[in-house]
């Protein structure tokens, strides 16, 4: 049964082998996952990949799946993968492609080498259920070193204010 508080993750996924781990295992650590009866999925999309991400993708919903029958995980989550071709066709026609395949009234997005704060899902879905007039909710970043995931200590000032924020996107300083 959908809820209201139901969430679909978009994954898109080109050659990302070695961070698809830390990326899912973000998204398994959400407490929103916590939350009864909501049920969050992760539509994978693998677009042209040509390195293991696939066989990644595909261990990592065994896992999962295995945690959720043993009881060793109690959140409620669902692993899709989608092959949308053999050829690498970007991210945004993967990105619509996913938003076809998902199910849920929210959608979240992240890439495979994103991982997320625990509480990120969390804060965003309390902040879309107390202003139901915001459509579109996003966050600031911190990058991290490619292999050790370590934070990089180099700012990447981004506007607050809503205001900065469509300047940025209509100005193309984004």
């Amino acid at each position: 049964m959908m809820t209201e508080q139901d969430v679909s993750i978009l994954l898109p996924v080109c050659n990302g082998a070695k961070t698809l781990r830390r990326a899912v295992e973000s998204i398994c650590a959400q407490t929103y996952l916590q939350t009864p009866m909501v049920d969050v999925e992760i539509v994978a999309v693998y677009n042209g990949c040509t390195d293991d991400s696939v066989n990644v993708g595909c261990e990592l919903a065994r896992q999962i799946h295995e945690d959720q029958i043993s009881g060793r995980w109690k959140g409620h989550l669902w692993l899709f993968k989608h092959n949308m071709s053999e050829q690498k066709a970007g991210i945004v026609p993967a990105l619509n492609y996913a938003i076809r395949h998902s199910d849920n009234p929210f959608i979240a997005r992240q890439d495979a080498d994103d991982f997320w704060h625990p509480e990120k899902l969390a804060l965003q879905m309390n902040f879309l259920k107390d202003h139901p007039e915001v459509a579109v909710l996003g966050t600031q970043i911190r990058l991290v070193h490619p292999e050790t995931f370590e934070p990089v200590l180099i700012q990447t000032p981004k506007p607050l204010s809503h205001h900065g924020c469509v300047h940025g996107l209509m100005s193309g300083d984004n």
